[in-house]
């Protein structure tokens, strides 16, 4: 029995060792040309086109698997190749290091770079070649170190990602199984288990191939190191020898230089009695050389500042990598937030270097002008004998000199060539430095703020220190002594003494300042209730006595702050580092005082707040006293905090503890003033005042605890930095509503104004028409209703007739908007760095687009800038306009018909400039939208074309004004006043008091009587009939001294009687007069006729009647039924 188990179990290895076989050569004999032939074939099989279709799918994977297990074979062997040899090559580096080390023991001259060059003979030309070669084999070298970084940060991460690949192949190895089926029965399953052999061929290759780059690079560990040592070692040998060919050639150029400026200035002493033009020559000879001269000192200097500028950022660079690379793999735990904030501190001032790039915008075009200039000159010389002749001709006349000034001038022009051509060429040089030198320092400024940008980042929401334990009180008593160190603010003393005496003028000029603000400030209490006892009456008060207060304000409120910007200034500029920290802190403190200062001094008697924006008296003093409480304590706290920040070593003891004493003092002052602003002001009046109080004021109370509270549990970076945020947003809050309460200042001051202007236009409308009533009867206006019409405003009609409650209104919302929207875009700029959801607006992408250069998206950030334009634009649009139609419109007297277009015009641009700003911050600009837009014009011109008639109607009466608002015009049947032009349609208002909207298109196209377009004059034509037998030369003449006689009829113009005709039953006589506008006509009609039928009675001329002949005769009753009956049969 036991025999038959041990038969069966070597039967079972066998079976098991012949299937393993069978695969293995399986595999072997799946090659491309096999695929290939099984692929031809199935195109000539008459199997279903759906198993061909999945056969040949297997296939084409089968294909692609055995090219990865060729490549994976390849690298395989290439990375045992690389281990193989990295003894040998480690030992062929090191050789490469000895030798280079022995180099750098070398004199410079004596290194093999040198070899084939003779200092004592070279030429000047040949050591500029040897130095570019050089320069571009230091270029190389700078490529290869990237190279090599960029291998080892690639190996770092294969061997971080390798492992995982391992197990994740042997995952994908374990689940690729063979089918158990028969294969021949079935060509699917039998290409399904040849691909699977396939790919755990691939696989296990993969895994191989793994293992052996992991030996790989285990192998060149110490390869790579020696490669990295080898080029640095030769890089410090290029740039030392760099630097003495740079120096070697700057010495030559200088000697150079030197003696061709003390050759130029032998020459001329030695023409000094010479020909004019020769003296001429050789003076600017002398000149070009003490150029050359200059122009080599400052190509050094540039050199040496590329250098730092060079250092500089290679420091910066090796840094960033360091920190990331810390970073990650701390992931920013405590440590690395008090490491990221080091750095933070550490990084290069970059203030000088943008006012170097900013200066060099200016040296490039003079350097390049300078070039042309000097090419211009040596092209004069190019054709040397027609120079020379050309100098030659000006002292042709001196016979007896000429030779000798012939040969000096060949000799002068000689070396003004060679002069101009060695100015080019340093020139030339130096425009290079500078070129490379602004591209060096614009990356270095964008290397650190992007650096600072990433530490900003990552350390803001990042614990900054410990939290705050016993250890740290022991630090308080070692801050306290070194912050009020007697000798600390001695220094302070003595440097600005010693800085006084070595700026004497500079101190002088302030002291002027000072003296004058001071001078000022005596007198601006008399000036503030003088200009408040002008302002109490409507007839003097001007907005320029707001404009005065606001000087005076700012001076009373400026003084002390520059005072104190002044020293911080010059203690920046000190040795002492105690001394440099505390003029940084002065200039920090400085804008917070200023902001108590100019608060305090607008709540001043009689000053910006109490006498011009009406703020309650009890309100302006209690702050007062509240800033003068609280003011100096916070100042202090403030600068205290600034001093230990600058410090940065107790910034977490004494610091702290600073820091929570000026949040508590900040609270309670802002808790003071709201709860005091709620005594005043009830609230009660609107919803939105109520939330924004609440939200103030609770936010007074929690924002400094939440501070403190961060702040000791580690967070002080945060908390400082949102304490700056806090407070930038509550200056620039103040400063906006500061100035909005001037511009509602400015809107009442008009609107008084206006007040006053209506007033008195309405009473002198009364005056004219109370003189009218007594001097003439009152008029019928039953017979003339039909007939009413009126005349363009004047200017004091036109201000008789505006709304100026509405300006009002419209004036404080368009002023309100505008507040909260500045208050909006100033919090948005400030808090956008620091809070991650306002980030995320920009990376929520909404579409995306395709321009010629790549992809532009649209995000949410960009929509919200859209809608803003268009809601900002829209109330621009609305209220805007009407602001400017009745203040500076009127201000250049214009007619009220073309202030009105203007305004129109005025609010269709912005409504475009809005729609424009919005599709160009969503990506629809003109040249994505325009064939759009086209087809979509064409559809809308067939299907509303009056409406498009009527709107570009509309631009024609805007630009072409045919007619205006307050002209009295007549189209078709239909007269009377503009009252309002629309881009649509047009508003008259006849003589009934209707309002008749009349299509634009009708003015255009149809006929338009406008009675005061241009000439207002106007012609009245007064028909009387007289009896026959009346003396016509009496009517006549009796008709024009009526004429004559009335007021209103333009004596200029004359008067025309005409006797017109014989008449039925009278004479007919036309008077034809000319009145000054339409708004005589109808009094001046009325004023005729009742003169015209007065003067006839008195004179006995008779006035005829109409006379009509009626002829009467009978018929009999036959007749009468007769014709009854056919005026019945024709109804």
């Amino acid at each position: 029995m036991r025999t038959f188990y041990i038969l069966l179990l070597m039967c079972f290895f066998s079976l098991n060792l012949l299937s393993q076989n069978d695969n293995t050569s399986v595999e072997r004999d799946i090659t491309q040309e096999w695929i290939q032939t099984r692929q031809k074939r199935l195109e000539d099989s008459q199997l279903p086109e759906e198993d061909k279709k999945k056969l040949q799918e297997i296939y084409n994977q089968m294909s692609d698997y055995i090219k990865k297990t060729e490549n994976l074979v390849l690298k395989e062997k290439d990375f045992a190749n690389h281990t193989t040899t990295a003894p040998n090559r480690e030992v062929e580096f090191r050789d490469k290091i000895n030798q280079l080390q022995k180099e750098l023991e070398k004199p410079v001259f004596a290194r093999s770079d040198f070899k084939d060059l003779a200092f004592a003979k070279i030429s000047l030309s040949d050591l500029e070649k040897k130095l570019a070669q050089l320069r571009t084999e230091r270029d190389s070298l700078k490529g290869d170190v990237a190279t090599l970084h960029a291998e080892l940060e690639y190996r770092n991460n294969r061997r971080l990602e390798i492992p995982k690949l391992l197990l994740e192949i042997k995952k994908n190895i374990e689940s690729y199984q063979l089918s158990t089926e028969k294969s021949d029965t079935n060509s699917i399953q039998t290409a399904n288990n040849i691909l699977t052999m396939l790919i755990r061929k691939s696989l296990i290759q993969e895994h191989t191939t793994y293992e052996k780059e992991i030996a790989s690079y285990d192998a060149r560990n110490n390869l790579i190191n020696l490669r990295k040592e080898h080029m640095a070692k030769r890089q410090l040998l290029l740039e030392q020898n760099i630097n003495t060919l740079t120096n070697e050639i700057a010495q030559r150029k200088k000697i150079e230089a030197e003696e061709a400026a003390q050759q130029a200035r032998e020459a001329l002493l030695n023409v000094i009695r010479s020909h004019p033009v020769i003296k001429k020559l050789t003076a600017e000879n002398a000149n070009l050389t003490e150029r050359r001269k200059q122009i080599l000192k400052n190509i050094t200097m540039r050199i040496e500042y590329i250098k730092t500028v060079e250092k500089t950022l290679k420091d910066v660079q090796l840094e960033i990598n360091r920190t990331k690379e810390k970073a990650t793999a701390a992931h920013l735990t405590n440590v690395m937030g008090i490491l990221l904030r080091q750095q933070l501190y550490n990084l290069p001032h970059i203030h000088e270097n943008k006012q170097q790039v900013i200066q060099r915008q200016y040296e490039l075009p003079a350097t390049q002008l300078a070039i042309i200039e000097l090419e211009e000159k040596l092209l004069e010389l190019a054709n040397f004998e027609k120079a020379k002749a050309s100098y030659a001709a000006q002292f042709a006349n001196d016979v007896a000199n000429y030779q000798n000034y012939l040969q000096t001038l060949e000799e002068v022009l000689t070396n003004r060539r060679a002069y101009i051509q060695n100015l080019v060429t340093d020139y030339n040089t130096y425009l290079s430095k500078l070129i490379d030198l602004d591209t060096k320092e614009r990356f270095l400024i964008s290397t650190v703020n992007e650096y600072r940008t990433y530490i900003e980042e990552h350390i803001f929401w990042e614990k900054s220190t410990d939290a705050f334990r016993v250890k740290h009180i022991s630090k308080i008593f070692s801050a306290i002594q070194w912050l009020f160190s007697p000798a600390n603010w001695w220094k302070i003393c003595t440097t600005i003494l010693i800085d006084a005496r070595e700026n004497i003028l500079l101190y002088i000029v302030f002291f002027i300042v000072l003296a004058f603000l001071i001078y000022v400030r005596w007198s601006i209490y008399q000036q503030l209730d003088d200009i408040t006892k002008l302002i109490s009456r409507k007839r003097t008060d001007q907005f320029k006595h707001t404009l005065y207060v606001c000087f005076y304000t700012l001076v009373v409120a400026s003084t002390v702050p520059i005072i104190m910007w002044s020293l911080g200034w010059r203690l920046e500029k000190a040795p002492s580092l105690f001394a440099i920290y505390t003029g940084q802190a002065l200039k920090a403190t400085t804008k917070i005082y200023f902001l108590f200062s100019l608060s305090y001094a607008i709540c001043m008697v009689n000053g910006l707040g109490e006498a011009h924006f009406r703020w309650p008296v009890g309100l302006t003093a209690f702050i007062r006293k509240s800033i003068r409480f609280f003011m100096w304590p916070l100042v202090t706290l403030y600068f205290f905090v600034f001093i230990i920040e600058n410090h940065n070593i107790w910034q977490d003891s004494l610091g702290r503890l600073f820091f929570s004493f000026s949040m508590i003092v900040g609270m309670i002052f802002f808790f003071r003033i709201f709860h005091h602003y709620r005594t005043i002001f009830p609230l009660h009046t609107k919803p939105l005042h109520k939330i924004i109080y609440y939200v103030a004021f609770f936010s007074t109370v929690i924002l400094p605890i939440f501070l403190i509270v961060i702040s000791f549990i580690g967070y002080h970076y945060t908390s400082i930095h949102l304490s700056e945020k806090i407070l930038q947003s509550i200056a620039v809050s103040l400063l906006i509503f500061y100035v909005g309460n001037l511009l509602l200042r400015w809107l009442e001051v008009i609107y008084h104004k206006f007040v006053y202007l209506q007033r008195k236009a309405t009473e002198k409308k009364e005056a004219e028409n109370h003189e009218e009533n007594t001097n003439e009867a009152p008029l019928d206006t039953h017979a003339v209703e039909n007939l009413q019409l009126e005349t363009s405003e004047s200017s004091e009609e036109a201000i008789a007739s505006y709304n100026l409650e509405e300006f009002k209104n419209q004036g404080k919302y368009l002023v309100s908007i505008l507040q909260w929207l500045a208050v909006a875009v100033c919090l948005w700029l400030i808090w956008r760095d620091v809070l991650p959801a306002l980030k995320m607006l920009n990376r929520i992408v909404l579409w995306s687009y395709t321009i010629p250069g790549g992809e532009e998206v649209t995000s949410l950030k960009d929509l919200i800038y859209a809608i803003i334009a268009l809601v900002v634009t829209s109330i621009l649009a609305k209220n805007l306009p009407t602001l400017l139609e009745i203040y500076f419109l009127q201000k250049i007297k214009l007619e009220n018909g073309v202030s009105f277009a203007v305004s129109t015009l005025i609010r269709y641009t912005l409504v475009t400039v809005g729609v424009i700003i919005a599709c160009q911050s969503i990506g629809l600009n003109w040249g994505k939208v325009q064939w759009l837009v086209a087809a979509f014009s064409v559809g809308l011109g067939f299907g509303l074309q009056e409406i498009f008639a009527n709107f570009v109607a509309g631009l024609i009466i805007l630009f072409e004004r045919p007619m205006r608002v307050g002209d009295i015009v007549t189209v078709g049947e239909t007269s009377g006043k503009v009252s309002k032009i629309k881009i649509r349609a047009t508003t008259i208002t006849d003589w009934d008091r209707k309002e008749l909207i009349v299509p634009n298109k009708e003015f255009i196209t149809g006929r338009l009587v406008n009675w005061s377009l241009s000439d207002t004059t106007l012609r009245i034509v007064v028909d009387v009939g007289v009896a026959y037998g009346s003396d016509v030369e009496k009517v006549r003449q009796t008709l024009i001294e009526v004429a004559q006689s009335h007021p209103d009829i333009l004596p200029d113009e004359g008067v025309t009687v005409v006797f017109n005709k014989f008449g039925d039953s009278a004479l007919n006589f036309s008077m034809r007069v000319f009145i000054p506008n339409i708004s005589f006509f109808l009094k001046v009609i009325h004023d005729l006729h009742m003169t015209i039928n007065r003067t006839f009675r008195e004179k006995g001329i008779e006035i005829a009647f109409p006379q009509r002949d009626i002829h009467v005769r009978s018929i009999n009753g036959a007749n009468v039924s007769k014709i009854v009956s056919e005026v019945k049969e024709q109804q």
